[in-house]
Parts: C-alpha cells; structure tokens; sequence
C-alpha cells in the first residue's frame, strides 16, 4: 500500500498543473482528474468568465484541491494561488486584458502624465512667471499647464475656475507649490488653452504632411445646442510609420446657408490652411443633397489647384 501511495506521489510531482501547455479545441472536464463539485462559490474575479464550467461551480483536482482552468487551452491553477498569475496566463498566451477598472484608470492617468511631458519638452521656449516665493522642487510649470489646459477643455470647465479662492485652497493642501505657477486670471489661462492649441495644431500639421496616404475626409454639418452651424472635418490617413490615424481638423462655424458651395468653401479653407491639396483621397458624409453639391464644388476647386 505504502508503494503505490509513493507511486502516485511520484507521478503528481513529475507532472505539475503548470506543465499542462498543450493547446485543446474543446476542452472538458472528461479528465479523471478532474471533478466538479456540486458545491458552488460566489466568485466576482474576471478570470472565472473564461473556464468551461459556470463560475460559480467549484472545480477539483486529484488532490481535491479547487482550481481553475482555461477554456482555451488545457493550462490549470490552484485557485489559492490568487488570481495574477491566471491573469498574466489569459494576457500572454491568448492576448486577453482583464485588468480591474482601478488598473485600467492608473493606466490612463500614467500615459496621460507622460504624454504631458513630452508635450512640455517640446515648449521650453515659453517663458512662465513665478507667482509665489514657496520654494519650487517638484512641479514642472510646463506639465502643470500642459495638464491642467487638458483638465478644462475635457470636462468643459470655465477659466475663471484657477481664480476662485475655495479651487485654489484645494490645490495648495495637495501641492503648496501649485500656488507658484497656477495663473489667477483668465487671460493667461485663456493664453494657455490657446498656445496648447497652436502646438498640437502644428503636430498635427506635420503628421498629416508626411501621411504615406491620401488623406480621406469624414465631414458631417451639425447644429449646436446655441443654434449656430457647425461644420466638422476629420481626416483618416497613413502615417509615415505605417499607422493607421485619424485627426479633428476642424470645427468651423457655418457663415451664411447651409449651400453645399458654402459648405465647400470652409472645406477648401481647412485643406488649405493644412497644406494637403495634393493628397485628398475620398469623402464620407451622409445623403443630405447639400453634400452632393458640395462635392461638385470641392471637385472643381481641388482640380484648380
């Protein structure tokens, strides 16, 4: 007895649940060491969406050990160990992401502030005011605009929010040193917003210059909840490194009617101040009549050019 129970030890110790590499079409639970057991277990992870049972039901080993096992591939954990290193098997071998939100908003927050600095590496020729004699040793001016230009054009806030005492005093209890290079007055947060936007502007420009593609245009007429015509204009295009990229050229306001040739003259003026006569590809719109009058029109002007 004491010999086959060696045996059997032998065998499960040559044979680990991390070894079970060999892809299965159609895995199932037909293994005899496999069972599952009638017991179920409220589970809220991610990770038991993709095993071949519900996942609430509670999956044995010979060993009477609960684990899980994916249902792509014939791979298995002990479910005590903990849900990293199923999440790491589901991301690596089948390219699924299951990160939690909290994750997935670190994430974005990371990319965001070192998008900013790159953006601030790029405008050290600006020239920003100390308004405070606090001693300054972590924030980087150039960032602290660069995100905070973000901050009010994502969630539409006022530029009268960096004057107000209460915003202020927010800022200063996170970060004394925010005092020191925060404006307090919209004139020079409004100079902000608008020197962010001739620099990506330009980036764009450039982008879009050295497009291994035709630029092909999405173009759509809506009206704004004040009543005024808005037109806006994206382009779609190749990249000079191969990706495919979509850019907002323009959101013009509509002088006049909302004649496709007037249509077509803001169209012209945005392909113009972009310098890509020569690369127009196609358009995208919908079945308005406008639309169609305004291609005619934008067809005799691109071949003028």
């Amino acid at each position: 007895m004491s010999s086959q129970r060696s045996d059997t030890l032998s065998r499960l110790d040559s044979d680990p649940l991390e070894t079970l590499d060999s892809p299965v079409l159609n895995p199932t639970l037909s293994s005899p060491s496999i069972t599952t057991s009638t017991v179920t277990k409220r589970r809220y992870s991610k990770v038991w969406h993709y095993t071949p049972v519900d996942r609430n039901e509670v999956t044995l080993n010979a060993l009477g050990k609960s684990i899980w096992r994916c249902k792509y591939c014939a791979k298995e954990y002990l479910e005590s160990g903990g849900t990293t290193v199923i999440s790491a098997h589901l991301k690596g071998r089948h390219n699924i992401d299951i990160s939690s939100s909290q994750e997935a908003r670190t994430t974005l927050m990371q990319a965001t502030i070192a998008d900013a600095f790159e953006k601030a590496r790029q405008t050290t020729n600006y020239k920003r005011r100390c308004l405070s004699t606090v001693a300054t040793q972590d924030l980087d001016p150039a960032v602290v605009e660069q995100l905070y230009v973000r901050w009010i054009t994502t969630c539409s806030v006022s530029f009268r929010m960096a004057t107000l005492s209460e915003f202020r005093a927010l800022l200063c209890y996170l970060n004394p040193e925010i005092d020191n290079w925060l404006p307090n007055s919209t004139p020079t947060i409004r100079t902000w917003a608008l020197r962010t936007f001739e620099a990506q502007k330009h980036q764009v420009k450039r982008d879009i210059q050295s497009a291994l593609s035709k630029v092909h245009f999405t173009v759509d007429l809506w009206t704004s909840p004040n009543a005024l015509a808005i037109l806006g204009i994206v382009a779609h295009y190749t990249s000079e490194t191969g990706r495919l990229k979509y850019s907002v050229l323009a959101l013009r306001e509509l002088d006049g009617k909302h004649s496709g040739p007037n249509m077509a003259d803001c169209v012209m003026e945005v392909i113009s101040d972009y310098g890509i006569a020569s690369k127009v590809g196609y358009f995208m719109m919908d079945n308005a009549d406008n639309n169609s009058t305004m291609m005619k029109a934008i067809s005799t002007r691109t071949y003028a050019i």
